[in-house]
Parts: structure tokens; C-alpha cells; sequence
């Protein structure tokens, strides 16, 4: 896990992904990197923000043009059920797709934002 903290902050701090930080991530991740990049580069990754509170969670959206999803993203939670199964209970992952979207995006740059007053800010989380 360390390793993989350095190389967020690497990410962070460049604001890029070098060629040594691609392949790092990508053997520790493999194809959901590549996922990962795809709702990246389709900016499919919003971070909403509590404008008095400050607080926030992000949605990343996805599925297929006649099915489509949205998760509710949260720093050690997602509401895809990837993470339910394969983080949290059987602990074979440390993130699933959207939650290294979200991670890269936020070091990146590449997460749109938009904010709301904190009274619809928790109504949105209560639907």
C-alpha cells in the first residue's frame, strides 16, 4: 500500500503520468487502470462540493448508453458492486475503477467540480 501512496503523491506532485508511473500503476492495477483512464478521458467524474461545509463525494458515471450508472464515490467507498465484493469483503482489490478515477483525477486536474449550497448537498446524498 505504501507503494501505492508514493505513487499518487508522485502523480500529485507532477500532475502527469510518466512512463515509470504508468507501468507502476498498471502492475498494480493491470486493466482497471486502463478503465480508470477511459472515465478520466471521457470526463465521466464530477466532484460535488458543500460550498459552506466544504465536504464532498464524487460521481463517476458509467454502464452503457441503454443501461446507464452512476457511483457515489467516497474516498474508502464506492457504491459499485466491484467494491463491495471484491474490495471490501474479499479484499482481492484496493480500489475499484471508480475510486482510481477518482484518486487520479483529483491528482490530475481532471475531475470537473461543481458546487452546491450544503442543503442540496445533503438531499443529493439522500436519494
Amino acid at each position: 500500500k505504501m507503494l501505492v501512496q508514493d505513487l499518487f503523491r508522485q502523480v500529485a506532485e507532477t500532475k502527469s503520468l510518466t512512463q515509470e508511473i504508468q507501468e507502476g500503476l498498471y502492475f498494480l492495477f493491470g486493466s482497471k487502470l486502463i478503465q480508470a483512464l477511459d472515465i478520466l478521458d471521457k470526463g465521466l467524474c464530477v466532484c460535488t462540493v458543500a460550498s459552506q461545509s466544504h465536504r464532498m463525494y464524487w460521481e463517476v458515471s458509467g454502464g452503457t448508453k441503454s443501461n446507464p450508472e452512476h457511483y457515489l464515490c467516497f474516498p474508502h467507498y464506492c457504491s459499485c458492486t466491484n467494491f463491495t465484493f471484491s474490495v471490501s469483503k474479499r479484499d482481492e482489490l484496493l480500489y475499484c475503477k471508480h475510486q482510481l478515477a477518482v484518486i487520479l483525477g483529483k491528482a490530475l486536474g481532471k475531475c470537473a467540480q461543481r458546487e452546491v449550497d450544503d442543503q442540496t448537498f445533503s438531499r443529493s446524498l439522500s436519494h
